[in-house]
């Protein structure tokens, strides 16, 4: 079979003087015009192969001939046959074809139902050996077939970024892993690259991501369950620590407006308290002679001061001495009676009135040494 950029193919093989594709792909690699179009007169000898009922089973670089002309010819329409352990080269007995340019279903020996769109997956590697410098899938035996029947190829352009947008459409359709998602046939393979050469809008179009997964998970659906399985519960468990930190959020605000509630309490309280103290402090009589008979009527006072002096020693001692604005508000409080208890009562009970002023104040200079009315 012969094919060419200007010619139609014909059965008609002469004498061909010159190289293979494999010595040309060895030697350099094509440029990008070139390459299509060998690509494209390839195809369209497959296509007049397969019209006459021929599956080639074997396309491959070693059997692409190059005149010297650049005139494409497919040779070897059997199999090649060698005792190499060259990953190229065709497995007896198993397989149908060359390892490295077979298509998925070409991997599974009898089980796999070979046909024309086999053949298009063999020159759709080819093309992107033309267009990177290297094949798709690497390694031999075992590893290779199962990268062959389970991985994608990575995209031409993450190998060489100039590589054209259409052409990895193309060239990644060609090699669908389901025959179906391929062209349809070799004639419809030719005329997109036809396209691509005149600047013409190509037909294939790029699989998306979410396209792409499906068809993973299709080819695997055990990895595929343990996947889902996993990003299930990851999804539940981010859920669930998402529920939680909103609710502990949720906690902390109200703590938040509890305390800052509480605060507005507290404030109102000492103002409460710090308004009875000046209004004590103003009723006590803390110039002139204290009073002393019963009768007196300034022992009314007298009795006002005894409450309010008992009222500030079980203050300066019990929970409300823990708040050093209060504390400072009874302190000066007791410092005002100091007077009237060294005026009106015995020595020693003006002197322990006088000791705990000093002992309230030098605890509050202790705790705040930056106040200096607590010194003085």
């Amino acid at each position: 079979m012969s094919g060419s950029a200007t010619a139609s193919p014909t059965w008609s093989v002469p004498w061909v003087e010159g190289r293979t594709l494999a010595d040309e792909l060895v030697a350099r690699r094509p440029g990008l015009h070139r390459s299509v179009e060998w690509i494209a007169a390839l195809a369209e000898a497959l296509e007049h192969a397969h019209g006459l009922g021929v599956i080639h089973r074997d396309v491959k670089p070693s059997n692409i001939l190059i005149n010297r002309q650049d005139h494409v010819y497919l040779t070897d329409s059997g199999l090649a046959k060698s005792d190499s352990g060259d990953p190229t080269l065709t497995i007896d007995g198993q397989m149908i074809g060359t390892p490295a340019y077979m298509a998925p279903e070409q991997t599974h020996g009898a089980r796999g139902t070979v046909d024309a769109r086999t053949d298009l997956y063999s020159l759709g590697v080819i093309l992107y050996e033309l267009l990177t410098g290297t094949r798709p899938f690497a390694g031999a035996g075992r590893l290779l077939l199962v990268q062959i029947q389970e991985e994608d190829p990575r995209p031409p352009r993450r190998l060489d970024e100039a590589i054209p947008r259409d052409l990895e459409t193309i060239c990644l359709k060609a090699m669908a892993k389901e025959p179906g998602r391929r062209y349809a046939d070799a004639a419809a393979f030719a005329a997109d690259l036809r396209r691509w050469l005149r600047g013409e809008p190509v037909l294939a179009r790029p699989v998306g991501p979410f396209a792409a997964l499906g068809r993973k998970c299709r080819r695997r659906p055990v990895v595929a369950g343990l996947a889902a399985s996993l990003v299930l519960a990851i999804v539940l468990g981010c859920a669930g620590v998402t529920w939680q930190w909103r609710r502990a959020e949720s906690q902390r605000r109200r703590v938040e407006w509890s305390l800052a509630a509480a605060q507005q309490q507290r404030h109102r309280a000492i103002r409460a308290l710090r308004a009875g103290f000046e209004t004590l402090s103003s009723l006590l009589p803390l110039d002139g002679p204290a009073p002393r008979a019963p009768g007196d009527p300034r022992s009314d006072h007298l009795t006002l001061w005894k409450a309010t002096l008992r009222y500030c020693r079980s203050s300066l001692q019990g929970q409300l001495a823990t708040d050093a604005e209060l504390r400072g508000a009874l302190s000066s409080l007791l410092m005002r009676m100091t007077n009237l208890v060294r005026r009106s009562s015995p020595a020693d009970e003006a002197l322990r009135t006088l000791e705990e002023t000093r002992g309230s104040y030098e605890g509050l200079l202790r705790d705040d040494p930056s106040q200096p009315e607590y010194r003085d």
